[in-house]
């Protein structure tokens, strides 16, 4: 049998932190958003409550800059607001609940481009930390939020 992903070296294991991250995404937007997450959602979202989710997001963000430069993010989308804050997550140091904010943003740009945007599949296997970095991430705030449930 033919398997196409072989013939593109899509390593087993980013196959395996994609197929979390599709999951994963779903229970959190489900959750946090009414099984729909939007721009808009995320804007409105009070962050306050998780901003322990600090040490996970700056895991993001290294993540990200390991995978994408920073600037051209801002030269080619600087008409879009939420890109030009993510350029800026990028490659300043800043905390609270914008900082936890934005990381969530970036994560549903990543989930916005996987699933609708250009694939690059020679990449994937260069993303695998990114992937892996969000899912920590995404787990967290998924049980952070059950937790506010909960109490």
């Amino acid at each position: 049998m033919y398997n196409i992903i072989e013939n593109y070296c899509i390593e087993k294991d980013t196959i395996a932190e994609l197929g979390a991250f599709s999951i994963i995404w779903g229970i959190a937007e489900e959750e946090h958003f009414g099984k729909f997450c939007t721009r808009e959602k995320i804007e409105n979202m009070d962050f306050e409550h998780y901003v322990d989710l600090y040490e996970k997001a700056i895991y993001v963000k290294e993540a990200f800059l390991g995978c994408f430069p920073s600037q051209p993010l801002k030269e080619l989308r600087a008409d879009k607001e939420w890109w030009v804050k993510i350029s800026d997550w990028l490659v300043t140091n800043w905390s609270g609940k914008d900082f936890i904010q934005t990381t969530f943003y970036a994560c549903f740009r990543i989930r916005n481009n996987l699933f609708h945007g250009e694939k690059a599949y020679f990449a994937l296997n260069r993303q695998k930390d990114l992937f892996i970095a969000v899912n920590e991430f995404l787990q967290e705030f998924i049980i952070m939020g059950k937790t506010d449930i909960l109490l």
